[in-house]
C-alpha cells in the first residue's frame, strides 16, 4: 500500500482470488471488484516514470453482466464499457497478464506473446465465432522473445 506524504492511503493492492479482481485494505477482508474475469478484456504498457522505471499500466475491462463473449469488442462491437486501470511494479507485465489469462481473460497482445506451435496447420477447432489454434509462449528477456 502506498501512503502520500501527509499520510493518506494513495493506492489499494489488488490479487487475484480465484476469478475474481480484488482489491485489498489493511482495515478489512478483500474487496471483488471484478467478480468474475471470464471473458474480460486485457491491455497493457509500459509507464515511463522517473521513480518507477519498470511500471506497466493494465487495462481490465469486463463484458456487460449475462452478455459473455457478445459483450466484447472481440465480435466488432464497440461500446463505452466501465472497467479498472492496473499499475503494476515488481513483477513482469508478461506474468501479470499470463495470470489474468489463465483465469479466462481475452489478451490484446497474443501476437507479441505466442507463436504457432508448429509448421502447417494448427487449427484444433472452430467455434461460431473463431477457430483455436495450438500455440506455443514466446518468452520475452530484455525486449527479444525466446522460443
Amino acid at each position: 500500500m502506498d501512503f502520500s506524504e501527509n499520510g493518506e492511503q494513495t493506492s489499494l493492492r489488488c490479487n487475484v482470488d480465484g476469478l475474481s479482481l480484488v482489491v485489498e485494505d489493511s482495515s478489512q477482508e478483500p474487496v471483488p471488484v471484478v467478480e468474475s474475469l471470464l471473458m474480460s478484456e486485457v491491455s497493457w504498457c509500459p509507464v515511463k516514470s522517473g521513480s518507477h522505471a519498470d511500471m506497466t499500466l493494465v487495462s481490465v475491462v469486463p463484458p456487460a453482466p449475462g452478455s459473455g463473449i457478445r459483450g466484447t469488442s472481440v465480435t466488432g462491437l464497440t461500446s463505452s464499457a466501465e472497467g479498472w486501470f492496473i499499475c503494476v511494479l515488481g513483477c513482469t507485465p508478461h506474468s501479470f497478464v499470463d495470470m489474468l489469462s489463465a483465469c479466462g481473460c481475452l489478451r490484446t497482445d497474443l501476437d507479441a506473446s505466442f507463436t504457432m506451435a508448429h509448421d502447417g496447420d494448427c487449427a484444433i477447432g472452430e467455434g461460431a465465432y473463431a477457430t483455436v489454434y495450438q500455440m506455443r509462449l514466446l518468452e520475452v528477456l530484455n525486449g527479444w522473445a525466446l522460443l
